[in-house]
């Protein structure tokens, strides 16, 4: 029984946990899509899970919060 367990916590992802999973989605750089933002940022969705999203916004009023400058603006 404890299989069959184990087996739905990680279909309904439950395991790994919800951390564990975005550190490892993180790393998959190639699978993160862009879409449609806002001007004052950037969005990507992650294509193998759409739940997971990366967004960063530009504060004009604090030049310490840019955005990153490793990720494409196009």
């Amino acid at each position: 029984m404890w299989t069959v367990d184990k087996l739905w916590e990680f279909r309904f992802g439950i395991v790994p946990y919800p951390k564990e999973r975005v550190l490892n989605y993180i790393k998959d750089v190639d699978s993160w899509i862009k879409m449609k933002s806002s001007y004052e940022g950037m969005s990507w969705y992650y294509e193998k899970f759409p739940e997971y999203t990366l967004d960063f916004f530009d504060d004009p009023e604090n030049e310490d919060l840019s955005p990153p400058l490793l990720f494409d603006a196009d």
